[in-house]
């Protein structure tokens, strides 16, 4: 291999990492906050009711358009229907994301394997809900833009893969 193509390999190998931290911090926080959940378990309806009626009256005070009001109803459907299957939403966000981060580390040790793991993770993010919530109360554009930004950072990943290349992995 020429110095040339260990340079590109070099900076393949720094934008991996520069989008693994990001993938790293997001994956960090979406378990800290799984753990919290775990901890505190499901709400009660009556909070969970209080809870909905705040983020009710915060969107009004914000002056948020009436044409958002349906999306923000199946928002609130959906924080109902988590609520009410706890373990097995909170459970597949659990496993999704320890995925997703085994995944990621995979990846900066330059094993294929991570980037099969962090498209597990990605189908999870998107998909994951449709397990336990009927189509018709899931918002269209979360589902879009879940998988925009999941497509993207697999993109990018793949775009920069390092894990094919025998030199780097020493």
């Amino acid at each position: 291999m020429n110095k040339e193509q260990e340079e590109i390999l070099q900076q393949r190998f720094r934008r991996l990492r520069f989008v693994a931290i990001f993938s790293l911090i997001n994956i960090g926080f979406d378990l800290l906050n799984q753990i919290q959940s775990w901890i505190v378990g499901p709400l009660s309806s009556e909070k969970l009711e209080a809870s909905i009626q705040q983020s009710k009256e915060l969107a009004k005070s914000m002056g948020v358009q009436e044409s958002a009001y349906d999306t923000f109803d199946k928002m609130y459907q959906l924080s109902r229907l988590g609520n009410a299957n706890f373990a097995l939403s909170h459970g597949l966000a659990t496993v999704g994301s320890i995925v997703g981060l085994l995944g990621v580390i995979m990846m900066l040790q330059r094993k294929g394997m991570g980037f099969h793991g962090y498209i597990i993770y990605s189908i999870i993010a998107c998909f994951g809900l449709f397990l336990y919530v009927p189509f018709n109360s899931i918002p269209l554009v979360l589902v879009v833009i879940n998988v925009i930004f999941s497509g993207l950072f697999i993109l990018y990943y793949y775009m920069n893969r390092t894990w094919e290349e025998p030199k780097l992995r020493d």
